[in-house]
């Protein structure tokens, strides 16, 4: 009888933590402005910079707004293994540095291996990936 209550007392705990996880880590805390700022920078989204085969791809380019110029450029691209995902998950990212930094950020998307009707290939997205520095390299300075 005793090991019974004792499951149970420990699965009760289990399910309280997990309750209480999933409550904090789903609270809508505001955030905090030394994390993202807008006023400390601009945000051109969407930008499309290619479209290989009709799939359009696009970046959002995140510029300070102090005013000093020139500044450096950092291109990311976001995690998935060629599979899952877009650039909406480096969005905070993108926005921290923008705030804390004085280089301009450029967030790219680039084409999936599922793209496509899973016709992409791995050194398309290798492309995609050389293109957008490429397309940076030579239309930053507009933005």
């Amino acid at each position: 009888m005793k090991s019974a209550t004792n499951r149970l007392n420990a699965k009760s705990l289990m399910c309280f933590l997990v309750i209480s996880l999933c409550t904090f880590a789903c609270s809508g805390s505001p955030e905090l402005k030394e994390n993202n700022d807008p006023s400390r920078y601009a945000v051109a989204k969407d930008v499309l910079w290619a479209s290989p085969d009709g799939f359009d791809l696009t970046m959002d380019i995140y510029t300070p707004t102090t005013g000093n110029a020139p500044r450096p450029v950092v291109v990311i691209f976001h995690g998935g293994g060629w599979l899952i995902n877009d650039k909406s998950i480096m969005d905070q990212s993108s926005a921290y540095l923008a705030t804390n930094s004085e280089y301009v950020i450029c967030n790219v998307n680039y084409r999936l291996l599922a793209d496509n009707d899973n016709t992409v290939t791995l050194n398309q997205i290798v492309e995609d990936a050389f293109g957008a520095v490429l397309w940076v390299k030579e239309n930053i300075g507009s933005y």
